[in-house]
């Protein structure tokens, strides 16, 4: 079933894509058109920047979606000491998270204990003065206790699932040959939203023209470990293929995501869609008209 707007929110790599032309962050949207299955909607991006050639002009969000797959696909972080890292970063990462979700649940256990005496107390005063009992509210008190210790559980199951949470080398080559491939086929806006979070901190696209003279470049930065990884040509060279982005509507069910992955740092890089193979801040523009098999 489609999700209306009202239910729907423009979140995908909010704040995280650039006008080429002022510089300035593009707000996200969503755009509705009427499909035989009914209303959906489309993300797109677009200037409000007063005094910018592409003011109220927009981009459609699989031109950044495209050129991310592309990247993913042709570069991929599959070598023993592109693991080896993830380990590292992985233990890291957990080390850290254990620390705040212990803190986080000790915290919640003391809650726990006080409600439950609150719990206990009002129950006494009720029982012994049925007079003042308009006076509290049994049931609220009691569904706060449900509530504090359904968060406390939530964050125990958390805290256990961090130690099996490091991929063995056989999974992480599952999972990282395939990404590019896996995100395309992905239509779920959060799945996208957090799994493109871990590789990219931003993206500036430009587009110019109309129909098949329509032409368009993105650039990008790439967050840690994999600005090290492109630095010194640690990573598996992909098929270099164009993939197929189709539109992002929603919803649509996601195939897997990622795994926990810390990342830091940036790395300016730009991508043809056309699968051609480039350097580090080397600028180039793609064709993106109707030469893949892409919803108009």
């Amino acid at each position: 079933m489609v999700k209306s707007r009202e239910s729907t929110k423009a979140d995908l790599l909010r704040s995280m894509v650039y006008c080429g032309f002022c510089e300035k962050k593009l707000s996200s949207g969503l755009t509705p058109k009427v499909l035989k299955e009914g209303k959906v909607f489309y993300y797109f991006y677009k200037c409000e920047t007063d005094g910018c050639e592409f003011k109220n002009k927009s981009v459609r969000a699989k031109v950044i979606i495209e050129a991310a797959t592309n990247f993913l696909t042709e570069h991929l972080f599959t070598t023993q000491d592109n693991y080896e890292r993830y380990v590292e970063d992985a233990k890291e990462y957990a080390t850290t998270q254990a620390k705040a979700l212990d803190s986080d649940i000790a915290s919640l256990t003391k809650q726990i204990g006080s409600k439950h005496q609150e719990y206990d107390r009002t129950k006494a005063i009720i029982r012994e003065k049925p007079d003042l009992a308009r006076h509290y509210n049994l049931d609220e008190v009691e569904a706060e206790l449900k509530a504090i210790t359904a968060y406390h559980d939530k964050l125990v199951k958390t805290r256990k699932d961090l130690k099996q949470s490091i991929l063995v080398y056989s999974e992480y080559l599952e999972l990282f040959e395939n990404i590019g491939v896996t995100l395309t086929k992905t239509h779920d806006m959060g799945v996208l939203d957090e799994n493109l979070k871990k590789f990219f901190s931003n993206f500036t696209v430009k587009q110019w023209g109309v129909g098949k003279k329509q032409r368009s470049e993105v650039t990008f930065n790439l967050n840690e470990p994999f600005v090290g990884f492109i630095k010194s040509g640690n990573f598996v060279r992909g098929r270099g293929e164009r993939t197929q982005t189709f539109d992002l509507t929603v919803p649509n069910r996601a195939r897997y995501q990622l795994r926990h992955t810390p990342i830091k740092n940036e790395m300016y890089m730009t991508f043809a869609l056309n699968g051609e193979r480039l350097g580090p801040n080397r600028a180039v523009t793609f064709r993106d008209p109707r030469i893949s098999l892409l919803k108009a």
